[in-house]
């Protein structure tokens, strides 16, 4: 499998496109000895799945495990009861002094043919690999046994493995070891396509320190690639907003205000930056399928006629157009079709409602309704910004976000933001 892509999606579901013969490195810094909430969704998956689940653990710890799964969720005891779900301790690794990882594939080519002949649609298997931390017996060999299950074993057994490695308890050098070994990786609660995967016979041939100098190249050249990308798509933002406000001077400043609130009030609610950028890269263009607009229309001073008011209300849908012809990657386009979008239903074009908007759309409406009533246009003046806090104050959980509301409102009342 190719796991590409994978983390752009909620865990669980990152998770469900796992598939038999995928070998995952679970790599976390959890302050508990498991991430448990990936480690449930995994075997919880394999349950609905059909799948027999194998948990391989340290025997003193296995009772703790057990109540950990089912405060997860896990009907554990049932499970136990109809050999779906089993415990293997993780002793048995080294009882002869020292690991052997042909012994161990063994052990699982073993339990993959037993999976396979009482019914199950594949094996699941996770483990705790603290029976391999620095010290204990045969735990030098813990790479050559990740590589060798590539080679040996996971292409002829239906078998998905998740491999926990908590980054604190092992050296460095074993941990880049383990993702070198793994052509899937999971990191904070996302699973990745591995670029940086060594095949068996490379990694345990002589090519290991070629092939890691070619990913580190490839990776170099990626980053430089990203990077011209992310400046391309700046400049074109730029030249964009420059035509659109020489158009349409009433309009020049509205959508940089509006980015800096949006943006703002994001950095409040805590958003990270990933998810903040979107927003930034929306809020300068959110208005831009206003170029099909007339600039008459545009800067009208009285009434608008029904007609008029229609092709005003068809810009998020010209946008959104514009944004996805050029290229712009989601959910830029996504987030300016929908900042007009209202909690109730009662916004255009699409009339979505409550969490059917996205977030970020959630934000740019507020941040576009509190500049465009605090700064004049062409048909009104300014109805000031205290107006516009009362108005989405009222309106908090009818047509507005009420979070993001309360994250706005914190910051004109108690850190002074102030439109420039």
């Amino acid at each position: 499998m190719t796991a590409e892509g994978l983390g752009q999606e909620r865990p669980d579901k990152e998770l469900g496109r796992l598939k038999p013969h995928d070998h995952v490195c679970l790599i976390h810094d959890s302050p508990d000895e498991w991430p448990v909430g990936m480690v449930a969704s995994f075997l919880a998956l394999g349950v609905q799945r059909g799948e027999k689940c194998l948990y391989i653990v340290e025997a003193y710890r296995t009772d703790e495990v057990r109540g950990r799964l089912h405060r997860e969720g896990l009907d554990v005891t049932t499970l136990e009861t109809s050999g779906q779900l089993a415990f293997h301790e993780s002793e048995s690794y080294t009882k002869r002094l020292s690991f052997d990882p042909n012994r161990m594939i063994a052990v699982l080519v073993a339990e993959a043919e037993k999976a396979r002949d009482t019914g199950y649609a594949a094996l699941r298997v996770t483990d705790e690999m603290t029976w391999a931390l620095p010290g204990r017996p045969g735990s030098e060999k813990v790479l050559e046994y990740e590589a060798k299950l590539n080679r040996d074993f996971f292409p002829r057994y239906a078998c998905l493995a998740m491999c926990q490695y908590h980054q604190s308890r092992f050296d460095a050098g074993l941990i880049k070891g383990a993702v070198m070994t793994h052509p899937v990786v999971a990191l904070d609660d996302h699973v990745y396509h591995n670029p940086y995967y060594i095949s068996a016979d490379e990694f345990l041939g002589e090519k290991r320190a070629q092939r890691e100098l070619e990913h580190l190249l490839q990776t170099l050249e990626g980053i430089g690639e990203s990077q011209r990308r992310v400046r391309a798509m700046q400049e074109t933002i730029e030249d964009i907003v420059q035509t659109f406000e020489a158009r349409d001077p009433y309009s020049a400043g509205h959508q940089r205000r509006v980015t800096k609130l949006a943006c703002t009030t994001a950095e409040e609610m805590g958003l990270p930056q990933e998810q903040i950028e979107p927003i930034r890269q929306a809020g300068v263009l959110h208005d831009i399928g206003k170029i099909h607009v007339s600039v008459d229309t545009l800067t009208k001073p009285g009434r608008l006629t029904e007609e008029e008011f229609s092709s005003i209300k068809a810009h998020p849908q010209a946008g959104f157009d514009l944004l996805e012809r050029m290229g712009f990657p989601p959910p830029v386009p996504e987030i300016v079709l929908q900042h007009h979008e209202r909690m109730d239903g009662s916004g255009y074009p699409q009339g979505l409602r409550g969490e059917a908007i996205l977030l970020e759309a959630r934000i740019l409406a507020i941040a576009d309704v509190v500049e465009a009533m605090s700064v004049g246009r062409s048909y009104r003046d300014a109805l000031g910004t205290a107006k516009a806090l009362q108005d989405i104050s009222w309106k908090k959980g009818v047509l507005y976000d009420a979070q993001v509301v309360d994250a706005c409102l914190r910051l004109f009342t108690n850190k002074h933001f102030r439109f420039q």
